[in-house]
């Protein structure tokens, strides 16, 4: 299905997705990633089908409150 969406396929939007559940990856993860994402020691993580996500709970509050008003710098620091 994601591959309908994508120009590049599937497997970079896993790919994406798998990077934005890592916690040494990002500061602060924007998924909240079940199954085997990989680990610190290089170790790759699983297919797609046996993942799943979901965004964090504030990411999702992140998410209504760009919807709701134009970002400007100082919402942006307020988000942070």
């Amino acid at each position: 299905m994601l591959g309908k969406y994508h120009p590049h396929g599937d497997s970079s939007v896993y790919d994406a997705m798998v990077r934005m559940a890592q916690e040494w990856s990002l500061r602060y993860p924007l998924v909240d990633g079940q199954g085997n994402f990989g680990s610190v020691d290089g170790d790759s993580p699983a297919a797609m089908r046996y993942t799943e996500a979901r965004l964090k709970r504030l990411r999702r509050r992140h998410l209504l409150i760009l919807t709701r008003k134009p970002l400007t710098f100082s919402r942006i620091l307020m988000i942070l």
